[in-house]
């Protein structure tokens, strides 16, 4: 039972060392709301098939606006450094979403940043946040 269960983590381990998600969802239905106007906000990076994706939702039926700007950082062994950025912005109710392609080197570590806005029908900044996924390393 001890192998099959080191077995299954060392294989689950394995799978998501290439590529790294972060997601901060507002979960309605137990009554968590961490934000007041954000919906979902993620980030990740898809190293083996040179991807990078970023998303952010207003709450659904909104009229809000959805703005999201995306930075690739490189570590470079004592910093890390922008080495791309993408943006998207949406319209009303709609989410904003960046699939930006980036050629990963061998041996280099990679994460993404995200950073969120939600604005009114006016244009006024309700809410925004910043996440960034776990770093990766492509092999």
């Amino acid at each position: 039972m001890k192998r099959t269960l080191a077995l299954f983590l060392a294989l689950f381990t394995f799978s998501f060392s290439a590529s790294s998600t972060a997601i901060d969802y507002v979960n309605d239905s137990i009554g968590v709301t961490r934000y007041s106007y954000i919906y979902q906000l993620n980030c990740s990076t898809d190293i083996p098939n040179d991807e990078v994706y970023a998303r952010i939702s207003p709450r659904p039926l909104s009229t809000n606006s959805a703005y999201v700007f995306v930075e690739l950082l490189r570590f470079d062994g004592s910093t890390w450094v922008v080495e791309d950025t993408w943006e998207d912005s949406s319209g009303a109710g709609e989410a904003a979403t960046v699939d930006g392609l980036y050629p990963f080197l061998s041996g280099r570590t990679y994460k993404v940043r995200a950073t969120g806005y939600i604005y009114d029908s006016q244009g006024n900044l309700l809410e925004w946040d910043q996440i960034e996924n776990s770093p990766s390393t492509k092999s």
